[in-house]
């Protein structure tokens, strides 16, 4: 059930893609999946079985926030049940059936920076972690008004995320120049962009992007530009990795449909005449990578013609602009030139001579 929600949101049937999940979500609960006894009790004295009901667990978590993050209406459903599940190990050691000795949980993870040995866990660890940030991200964002203590609390939680990887993780891509997909996906998760700038302008965009909005104190809405700038390029970064796109997730078109409708409100915002080009290349790489998926996934099919969309209206309303912008400077120059014309060579200049 978990892997044909996944492929209805891919295929974008989104409220269908919900109701599985739903059911899923519900199923693994009345199971008891999130209990650590679970996989020992059904994994049939297999230690990789057991490995596997393990993260089969993790995956529903992180796909349920995900889809939440994604979706106007599904709820995060999983985000406060009470789970002592013990965190995957890494993809080569699962693959390999070389599982490690001992597990470790989600609490012995959070209390790591007291310890007294520095620990490095599993990619897929710390894809759990950014969904965990996520799921506090939606539970702010679905209130009816900020107030900027939770958001300096959930940019905290996003630097210390950052900050607190081991040197091994800090990049999705290893020595071997292979893209490590889940380092991929959390550095994903927690560098896209959560809301746009200017709703107005990019509002015909639905796909992936939630429409509520929060008014700001205006230092406040400075800042939260800068880092919503900043997160999206960070997008573009990972946009820019060296693996074909559709050996991603399908949920990076959403992210990079999130980056895409920051990048298009800026560029909204920028006056005429001012330096589009850096702005203009970030929208044509997000149109760009939305368009390779396309073939794939189509939910980037219809992410791709609301941005394109979205970007013409803005490029004709630019040009309307820019015209109507040189008309009023010719014109000026005219009158003004007509001005000094009778100065030299009216009635007090003929005196004058």
């Amino acid at each position: 059930m978990l892997l044909f929600a996944i492929a209805l949101h891919a295929n974008d049937e989104g409220d269908k893609a919900s109701q599985v999940l739903h059911s899923a979500v519900t199923m693994a609960l009345e199971l008891g999946m999130n209990r650590r006894n679970f996989a020992s009790e059904n994994g049939l004295g297999n230690p990789l079985m057991q490995e596997s009901w393990r993260r089969t667990w993790w995956e529903l978590y992180v796909v349920d926030g995900l889809i939440a993050a994604v979706s106007q209406s599904t709820a995060f459903q999983l985000r406060d049940v009470a789970s002592d599940v013990p965190l995957p190990c890494e993809e080569s050691e699962y693959v390999s059936s070389c599982l490690p000795y001992g597990y470790r949980t989600l609490e012995e993870y959070d209390n790591a920076l007291f310890e007294n040995e520095d620990i490095t866990y599993s990619s897929f660890t710390y894809r759990i972690d950014a969904v965990r940030i996520l799921g506090k991200i939606l539970a702010v964002s679905q209130r009816d008004s900020f107030d900027l203590q939770s958001i300096d609390a959930i940019d905290a939680l996003l630097v210390n995320w950052s900050l607190h990887l081991p040197a091994s993780k800090r990049q999705p891509i290893g020595k071997d120049g292979q893209i490590d997909e889940m380092l991929f996906q959390a550095h994903m998760i927690v560098g896209t962009p959560r809301s746009h700038l200017n709703f107005n302008s990019v509002e015909t965009v639905k796909t992936c992007v939630s429409s509520r909005e929060h008014l700001l104190p205006a230092q406040a809405r400075e800042i939260h530009t800068a880092k919503a700038i900043q997160a999206a390029e960070e997008v573009a970064k990972l946009i820019t990795l060296p693996k074909p796109l559709g050996k991603h997730t399908h949920f990076f078109v959403c992210c990079v449909t999130m980056a895409s409708v920051t990048f298009l409100s800026h560029w909204d915002s920028i006056i005429p005449f001012g330096d589009e080009t850096p702005i203009k290349e970030q929208i044509r790489l997000s149109i760009g990578a939305l368009r390779a998926m396309e073939n794939l996934w189509p939910v980037a099919g219809t992410a791709l013609h609301q941005v394109k969309k979205v970007a013409q209206e803005i490029f004709a309303e630019k040009k309307a602009s820019s015209s109507i912008y040189l008309d009023a400077v010719t014109n000026d120059g005219i009158v003004q030139s007509m001005m000094e014309n009778e100065l030299v060579s009216g009635p007090d200049a003929q005196q004058l001579s």
